[in-house]
């Protein structure tokens, strides 16, 4: 450069607002964000996507709070439904209920009225059943041993020969008996009745009283009693065999006897009862001591001669002792 060549002007400074474009400017991390119109249009384009998928993740999230909402509100319903069901069953029973409690409080004092009329020393027989419909029922099959002995009757019904057998239970008979047990005279069964008052004026057969058909013998020369089921209604001291349904029902010697004892206990079938197979009971009345003793061809009684099928429960060893020793004779 020569002292005549002139000095170069200075390029000016651009400025703001001259038109010209402003350089890019940098980020916090260094990097430079050039905001073209593409870019910014791009960027609004995202941010809307963006905010369309936050507000449809925020319609589907409601939605489903308000189908819990709905179920909820259902199920409610539903447990509505099945508690009026309910309280629908329970008042329509309450009328049965009291109808079940006007009959056991109905029972209970019948029950009371039978037990006060049978004597005092016979009183500690009775079960002490929490049921009073079992109670009633436990009555019911006892009650002819529980029945006084009546006076002879003197209507000339009362038998030929001199040996007084009532054919039948006559009205009045039957009407004492239902007042004594607390019970209606329609409800008595005659023909059992009819038994057992023809038993009591026999000269021979068994002791009728619950309270004095015992097991006897002390130690090793004690009854051998064995714990058993009733099948069909049965009175104490009658003679009892085991049938092939594992009951116990009244023998008879009607047809072939096998295994048979005596019935400590009277009930009906399903019962428990004492059955002595062995050993000495006091069940007889007026034996002749040193006799064989017979099951007969009536049900659950005793004879001093065989039957149709010889069954042999044992020996007299006084007039009221029978020494039980089963001994079936026929087999077939």
């Amino acid at each position: 450069m020569t002292d005549t060549t002139p000095a170069q002007a200075a390029t000016p400074e651009p400025q703001a607002g001259d038109g010209q474009q402003k350089e890019p400017e940098q980020s916090q991390t260094g990097q430079t964000t050039t905001w073209t119109p593409e870019a910014a249009a791009a960027e609004i384009k995202a941010l809307r996507a963006e905010a369309a998928k936050y507000r449809k993740e925020r319609e589907t999230a409601v939605k489903a709070a308000e189908e819990t909402q709905r179920a909820t509100l259902a199920e409610q319903g539903k447990y509505k439904e099945l508690y009026e069901a309910a309280q629908s069953r329970i008042a329509a029973l309450e009328p049965m209920e009291a109808r079940v409690a006007v009959l056991t409080e109905a029972t209970q004092a019948a029950n009371e009225r039978r037990i006060a009329a049978i004597p005092e020393t016979m009183r500690t027989l009775v079960p002490e059943y929490d049921d009073p419909f079992k109670l009633a029922a436990w009555l019911d099959a006892n009650a002819a041993t529980f029945a006084k002995s009546p006076a002879p009757s003197l209507d000339g019904r009362a038998g030929q020969g001199g040996q007084p057998a009532p054919a039948a239970v006559a009205d009045a008979q039957a009407l004492e008996f239902a007042q004594r047990m607390g019970v209606r005279p329609e409800f008595v069964d005659r023909a059992a009745l009819a038994k057992s008052l023809a038993r009591k004026i026999m000269a021979f057969g068994r002791k009728t009283d619950l309270a004095l058909v015992r097991p006897l013998g002390m130690g090793d020369h004690k009854a051998f009693i064995r714990k058993g089921t009733l099948g069909a209604t049965t009175e104490a001291g009658e003679i009892v065999t085991l049938k092939s349904d594992g009951k116990w029902d009244p023998a008879a010697a009607s047809g072939v006897v096998l295994f048979a004892g005596v019935a400590v206990q009277g009930g009906g079938d399903g019962d428990p009862v004492d059955i002595v197979t062995y050993g000495p009971v006091e069940v007889l009345v007026d034996a002749t001591p040193g006799t064989a003793i017979y099951a007969s061809d009536t049900a659950g009684e005793y004879s001093e001669s065989a039957g149709t099928k010889s069954y042999i429960i044992g020996y007299a060893e006084t007039a009221t002792i029978l020494f039980v020793n089963p001994q079936p004779v026929a087999l077939a």
